[in-house]
């Protein structure tokens, strides 16, 4: 019966229903957070998860086309999305510990830490001044460790548009990041 009813639920959204997005968010939204709980030990990292699987669900909802039950689409997403922090996690992890560790392998003094800070801030400045599309695929292909391919695919565009705004986002980050361009090469964060 419920698989009725969030078929119905989401022909209305597919339609352009807030309220019928609303009903879908009541009914699985705590049993979702809790799901993504289950796989990254986080509260408030499930509860974003959830609530961008759901705004995605609407910004996509014409694109979207669910075959089987709502609740197992909305789980997959809560999965994959749970799994993509996961992997970003770990990439920021790796990417922080090549920093540190870029010093001939001895443990890093108070001015290398500082440096690694630095240069973490930034890489956060220079990706928040890419263009938006470029961005995210920078940051899709770098952090969260995704194919062109993946990206393309995630984003509704080509892999030749992904190739191409990875291609000008690699350009603006060498230019804007130029002072620590050794290290960076050195670790593989941007090519040499």
């Amino acid at each position: 019966m419920a698989t009725i009813q969030d078929k119905a639920l989401f022909d209305q959204i597919k339609q352009g229903d807030e309220h019928a997005l609303q009903l879908l968010f009541h009914m699985y939204y705590s049993s979702l957070c809790q799901y993504a709980n289950t796989l990254l030990r986080d509260t408030a990292a499930a509860e974003d998860v959830v609530q961008q699987c759901y705004t995605t669900l609407w910004v996509k909802r014409l694109e979207i086309d669910i075959e089987g039950a709502v609740k197992s689409y909305l789980y997959s997403a809560v999965r994959n999305a749970s799994f993509n922090v996961i992997k970003h996690q770990k990439v920021r992890q790796t990417h922080r510990e090549n920093i540190l560790h870029t010093t001939n392998g001895h443990s890093p003094d108070g001015s290398e830490v500082l440096e690694a800070n630095e240069l973490q801030a930034r890489i956060k400045i220079a990706i928040g001044q890419l263009p938006p599309q470029c961005g995210i695929i920078f940051t899709k292909s770098r952090y969260e460790s995704m194919s062109y391919q993946e990206i393309a695919d995630e984003m509704g565009i080509s892999v030749k548009t992904v190739d191409n705004q990875m291609g000008k986002a690699l350009r603006l980050m060498r230019e804007a990041l130029r002072d620590f361009l050794p290290i960076l090469i050195a670790i593989g964060f941007l090519p040499g």
